[in-house]
């Protein structure tokens, strides 16, 4: 009988031992998880900003190829007029949409085909409004040539429409028709041609 008891007071210390090892265990687990959602918890806080300041932004995707761009032309810019904006672009990193106000007061959004395909100057759709007021959209083919726009004056009476443009090489010029509400009328505009 008092090795049966003895039996079994060795297997209460050792259970009553596993048990504050258990315990002990425990506590320090729950400490440490306590102590590491705490230090992620300060940790995103610390990371977010009310404001943040730079000169260009650059979002690029997991094989590091800029895909959003923020930012202003730099001084020699070779556009018409030096633009502030947002440029996104394709996998390979070629701009194929953009967005922007440039310093001529034009505001601009532009549609670009893929790398390629057509003309080198791959702007294809146009929206915008120029720095008097007008809205137009214009779209540009392959060869980029303006065979269609849309276009609103900023002078209401002088209304707005539809234009269709020919361009006569030949006689280096740009004939268009425009039809609107009340008028339907052409005109011909002299375009010089670089590639004679």
């Amino acid at each position: 009988m008092s090795e049966r008891l003895h039996h079994l007071e060795l297997r209460i210390d050792r259970l009553e031992s596993s048990r504050r090892r258990w315990r002990s265990g425990a506590v320090t687990a729950l400490l440490a998880l306590s102590a590491l959602v705490a230090i992620g918890w300060t940790r995103q806080q610390a990371d977010i900003q009310d404001e943040v300041r730079t000169r260009k932004l650059v979002v690029v995707d997991e094989d590091d190829v800029p895909r959003v761009i923020i930012a202003e032309d730099p001084k020699d810019a070779q556009r018409r007029s030096r633009s502030c904006g947002i440029v996104i672009a394709d996998k390979t990193g070629a701009e194929r949409f953009g967005v922007g106000v440039m310093e001529d007061d034009t505001v601009n959004m532009g549609f670009d085909s893929a790398v390629g395909v057509g003309h080198p100057m791959r702007d294809r759709v146009a929206i915008g409004v120029s720095p008097n007021g007008s809205g137009y959209v214009m779209l540009i083919n392959n060869d980029t040539k303006i065979p269609v726009r849309l276009v609103a004056e900023g002078d209401t009476a002088k209304g707005g429409g539809i234009e269709f443009l020919d361009y006569d090489k030949p006689n280096s010029k740009v004939i268009i028709r425009r039809i609107g509400f009340n008028e339907d009328k052409k005109t011909e505009v002299p375009h010089e041609y670089s590639d004679k």
